[in-house]
């Protein structure tokens, strides 16, 4: 469960970050070209979205992985209780 609410978070960030860092990297060099800056030209970056994927879905996953690891050495109980005293 820890591991599938860690890949929601992560496809709602990319898809955040897809909208909006695409419109703002456009509108950055259109607005450029305006002002005079004739040598920027809008390339999508496909490559750093797939590494950016990866990235950001191996992080939780491990970090997740790790923490049920960590935690399943250990009933409940004994966890409450260490928490308690």
């Amino acid at each position: 469960m820890m591991i599938g609410e860690g890949l929601i978070l992560v496809v709602n960030n990319i898809l955040i970050t897809l909208i909006f860092g695409t419109a703002a990297g456009f509108v950055l060099v259109y607005a450029g070209k305006t002002v005079g800056a004739d040598y920027l030209h809008w390339h999508f970056p496909a490559w750093y979205l797939f590494g950016y994927m990866v990235f950001v879905t191996a992080v939780p996953v491990a970090i997740s992985g790790s923490m049920i690891k960590i935690l399943g050495r250990k009933t409940l109980a004994e966890r409450l209780k260490e928490a308690e005293g």
